[in-house]
């Protein structure tokens, strides 16, 4: 009875705690349409969504209100979310950005638990688990995107998920925890495909361990097997939606083209993002955390090569090489670091965390003071960088393309032009927020140079 209260009572506490702090950042953003930063890239996936419930929830043919391809229809990585949240459109009546704000970050906070879950199964207390997952939701960039409509939260939290099952199955060797491991870490490739450097390096973990046991081990190699057979499939059905109707979404990889522009790439990432990424204080509670891990088990790991530590290595390797691959893109991009260093970074505080001393009775008091101290200003710090991110200035030509655009629909509606008509947008500057906001297909100039309107 004991235990069964302890399974209920720390789920009910957690989620109430994460649902308070929800509601203190996100009680502003919640109901906006996409605004403000990478408003762009957030009202085309805002159009995928509304695009499933104008095409008859055709899931193979993911269509936006833009007509830069055939129909509208787009090659796009697997738009699982995108498509859930339209089925919860169709439920509810409403097409309002809520839903879809809502949809993301009940996923995320679903991930959260399960890295607080992940804590716990570490050896991690429950105060230790609630830390690490709230110094996750409160990394700026994490809790901008937190309430938004990138696939970049659902796949983080399913990579969560995935490690979870998966360091369960590696503690335990229960098949069902090993599927459903690849099954959300192929989820996760799927929607956002960077995310595939998670599932391979599990898939490198494991052939390691083959080749030390010089044993395969058929279960794992027939699941490895359907996910990535799931994942290829999709890709070139991808490949085929970009040749027979086009591309709204990146396909190529950007690296930098010489080490003098990789220098000033990393120089222009840390004026742009160095304390979005992290605010200063969680910089320094990362790395000393990360102290603890190299003075009090170093030796200890050396010697038994925790099933973690080498996820952390090898996971790190794919992160780097994702990096130099896509730099060019860093700068510009602050939710690349979702894709790729967070996770990392979350299997890093779960691991670090546990060697932290608590023996003595100063320790049993002092630490969780600290901590919670630390967690109110993480907190305070991530919602001062959200009211920022979400004032509005002159030079943001996207925002201003959303206000010049609200209440379109119903005037187009009012003069008689009907819903079937394409529209041509003049310095749209986006590709999809101004059709979207008239409720009509057509097409988007987004620079209104000579070249572009001949």
């Amino acid at each position: 009875m004991t235990v069964s209260r302890k399974n209920i009572s720390e789920p009910v506490l957690f989620f109430s705690i994460l649902s308070a702090l929800s509601i203190f950042l996100f009680k502003d953003s919640i109901t906006l349409f996409p605004s403000f930063i990478h408003a762009w890239t957030q009202s085309d996936r805002y159009a995928l969504a509304l695009g499933f419930l104008r095409n008859g929830f055709d899931f193979f043919h993911p269509q936006t209100f833009n007509l830069f391809t055939a129909h509208g229809i787009t090659q796009v990585d697997f738009p699982i979310h995108e498509y859930l949240v339209a089925c919860l459109m169709k439920i509810s009546g409403t097409t309002a950005p809520v839903v879809f704000r809502l949809y993301t970050l009940l996923y995320g906070l679903t991930g959260l638990f399960f890295l607080f879950k992940l804590t716990r199964s570490n050896g991690g207390s429950f105060f230790r688990g609630l830390f690490v997952s709230v110094f996750m939701m409160t990394c700026p960039v994490f809790t901008y995107y937190l309430d938004g409509f990138l696939p970049s939260i659902p796949s983080f939290s399913n990579v969560i998920i995935g490690y979870y099952f998966f360091f369960r199955y590696k503690k335990e060797q229960r098949p069902a925890d090993f599927a459903l491991a690849i099954l959300f870490l192929a989820l996760a490739a799927l929607a956002r495909m960077p995310f595939f450097i998670f599932l391979f390096a599990v898939f490198c973990q494991q052939v390691l361990e083959s080749l030390h046991l010089k044993k395969i081990n058929r279960h794992e190699a027939i699941v490895f097997l359907i996910g990535f057979g799931i994942w290829f499939a999709y890709l070139f059905y991808n490949l085929h939606l970009a040749s027979q109707y086009g591309s709204q979404f990146l396909l190529t990889i950007l690296p930098a083209k010489n080490f003098h522009e990789f220098k000033e790439i990393l120089k222009d990432i840390r004026d742009n993002w160095k304390l979005e990424y992290f605010s200063w204080l969680q910089y320094l509670a990362l790395l000393t955390l990360i102290f603890f891990i190299f003075v009090r088990s170093w030796k200890k790991i050396s010697s038994q090569h925790k099933p973690m530590t080498l996820q952390i290595l090898i996971s790190g390797t794919g992160v780097l090489i994702y990096f130099l691959c896509m730099s060019t893109q860093f700068p510009e991009h602050d939710y690349y670091v979702i894709d790729s260093l967070y996770p990392v970074i979350a299997l890093i505080l779960v691991h670090a965390i546990q060697n932290i001393p608590a023996n003595s009775r100063f320790s049993k008091i002092a630490l969780p003071a600290t901590g919670t101290v630390l967690l109110c200003v993480f907190v305070m710090s991530s919602s001062g960088i959200m009211k920022k991110r979400y004032t509005f200035h002159e030079w943001d030509r996207t925002e201003i393309t959303r206000q010049n655009f609200t209440g379109t629909e119903q005037f187009l509606d009012s003069i008689g032009i009907p819903k079937t008509a394409k529209m041509l947008v003049l310095d749209a500057y986006t590709t999809n927020m101004p059709l979207i906001l008239m409720n009509r297909m057509g097409y988007a100039l987004l620079w209104t140079t000579k070249e572009n309107i001949d």
